[in-house]
């Protein structure tokens, strides 16, 4: 049983809390503000919540939703399927019996973003699945629309580096209504940041 603590940060301001059948409904519509609506449905939060190492939480201001993180743990080849590249890559991937953290998702309502939090939430599950998972690197596939990649900054801040671009990434997830291109069909790339362990 990982450890993730109820309280994040700055006292009792900040707390997290995991993703329940009892606030799905509300990650649900805050998933659909924050990252693109019916990116997550029901269903796709549901399998989170039964799914082994997988780790879903909100992230409250008080008593008020704001954000969401989603990660979990895996293998190599199922790694490379989740960033959708068509093989192994070597140069990622130099051990392909490596243990893989993949960051799926962060997001927060409009108001709570560019204000740090994003970094904030990054360190502190980089943490946890380096230290209590034992991930030997961490990837993420970050949305990019044309030369805009919102997670960019605080992933480099946060010591991540660019590995590559996958083109139209979310083509596939009929019924998405993304942010960003806002195309019935999203057209949006994936770009994949890494980080190795020490």
């Amino acid at each position: 049983m990982i450890n993730v603590k109820s309280t994040f940060m700055d006292g009792e301001r900040y707390h997290l809390t995991p993703l329940s059948t009892e606030n799905i409904t509300v990650a649900k519509k805050l998933c659909d503000i924050s990252v693109g609506q019916n990116l997550y449905t029901i269903e796709v939060l549901n399998r989170a919540i039964k799914t082994r190492n997988h780790l879903f939480y909100l992230l409250y201001e008080e008593t008020r939703e704001i954000g969401h993180f989603y990660c979990f743990v895996t293998d190599v080849p199922h790694a490379t399927k989740q960033l959708k590249l068509d093989s192994i890559p070597q140069q990622l991937f130099k051990n392909e019996q490596a243990k893989v953290g993949l960051f799926q998702s962060i997001g927060f309502l409009p108001e709570y973003q560019k204000n740090g939090l994003a970094i904030k939430m990054i360190h502190y599950f980089e943490k946890i699945l380096f230290d209590q998972y034992k991930v030997n690197i961490i990837v993420v596939p970050s949305w990019k629309q044309g030369g805009f990649i919102p997670a960019e900054k605080p992933l480099l801040k946060s010591g991540f580096t660019y590995f590559a671009d996958v083109h139209r990434a979310w083509h596939e997830v009929k019924e998405l209504k993304c942010p960003y291109c806002r195309n019935n069909k999203c057209i949006c790339d994936s770009a994949i940041f890494y980080k190795a362990g020490e």
